[in-house]
């Protein structure tokens, strides 16, 4: 399963784009929004994409592990941002090496 884990500079701009929003860390509706973006909207089916939880949103947020590209695709897109321009690029390299 590929992973991807946030740059340094990525952080930063995460960290931005979540105080923009204005929802603390543990709104819920983080983990909503970044379920809905893969397809599983929590309200219907009472359940979370794969990949997506508190755990993961958390380890995103940090930077410190890898956590699922689908999942940090997802959580980038619920903050407005480009998931290409917060990765850090060597995890972005060994994910491509995987797929390629």
């Amino acid at each position: 399963m590929a992973t991807l884990k946030a740059s340094q500079q990525g952080l930063a701009r995460i960290k931005q784009a979540r105080s923009e929003k204005g929802w603390s860390v543990d709104d819920f509706r983080w983990i909503e929004l970044a379920s809905e973006v893969l397809g599983v909207c929590w309200k219907e089916k009472g359940v979370l994409a794969v990949g997506i939880s508190e755990g993961t949103w958390k380890r995103f947020l940090a930077g410190k592990q890898a956590i699922n590209a689908e999942a940090f695709k997802a959580y980038s897109q619920v903050l407005g941002l480009n998931w290409e321009e917060v990765v850090e690029e060597k995890a972005a390299m060994q994910r491509q090496k995987g797929e390629g």
